[in-house]
């Protein structure tokens, strides 16, 4: 592949794959916002603009948080959990496992918030947190990557690099729709919820099988709009 029509070749593609993919995802407003079509003999359609998108979206993994019981422990003692920290004489993040430093963290916070009982229990009252993990490649690394990919012999193959975490996105709650008990909480509250949840659920997350599937999804998609074989790690 020459250095020209190498060029013209990763040009073409940042247009079809931003355009494509974001047209299989956000559609209506990919057809107001993004580009433009112009139609030629009848019947040829032709990119003739596109604005810049940055990042290959290809999985979104939805989880739904239950606060404050989805990180309370029924063995787990906030009294026994500080004695533990105050003899170690270190901080609760050197001197505690994973699931007692999320019991103490979000029983602080339930507390703060009167999700919290006098026993150290959690009370009837709850919140349902949805977040989304969006999982994609950056654009720019992915035609990086592919600049140079091919020669005279054949198009030649590209491995994908992981997939990355592009973004976490909390629902933005309407009271008239939330299918749940009446959220009893502030504006301020729950931004406090929110922003431990946010905080929080990667590490509850499956990372390596979303990564895979992210990566599998992009690859399916590469491979219908170029030359070049796309391989998942």
């Amino acid at each position: 592949m020459s250095r020209r029509s190498g060029a013209f070749f990763l040009s073409l593609l940042a247009l079809v794959v931003a355009a494509g993919f974001a047209a299989t995802v956000f559609l209506p407003e990919l057809r107001q916002r993004v580009w433009r079509r112009e139609v030629q003999s009848g019947s040829v359609s032709v990119l003739t603009g596109i604005r810049d998108l940055a990042e290959l979206e290809t999985l979104v993994y939805v989880r739904r948080t239950v606060f404050p019981h989805d990180y309370l422990q029924d063995h787990l003692s906030i009294t026994a959990l500080h004695r533990r920290i105050a003899a170690e004489g270190t901080t609760a993040a050197e001197a505690l496992s994973r699931e007692e430093l999320l019991h103490l963290r979000g029983a602080n916070l339930a507390a703060s918030l009167g999700l919290l009982g006098a026993d150290g229990r959690a009370t009837s009252d709850f919140v349902v947190v949805t977040t989304a993990i969006y999982l994609g490649f950056s654009m720019e690394e992915l035609i990086a990557g592919l600049e140079g990919v091919g020669d005279e012999d054949g198009p030649g193959a590209y491995t994908l690099p992981p997939a990355q975490v592009l973004a976490i996105r909390t629902e933005d709650v309407q009271r008239e729709n939330y299918p749940y008990p009446a959220i009893r909480l502030d504006a301020d509250g729950w931004r406090r919820v929110t922003t431990f949840v946010e905080e929080t659920v990667l590490a509850a997350a499956p990372l390596d099988e979303l990564r895979r599937s992210a990566a599998e999804q992009a690859a399916r998609f590469l491979n219908t709009v170029v030359t070049i074989d796309v391989l998942a790690q």
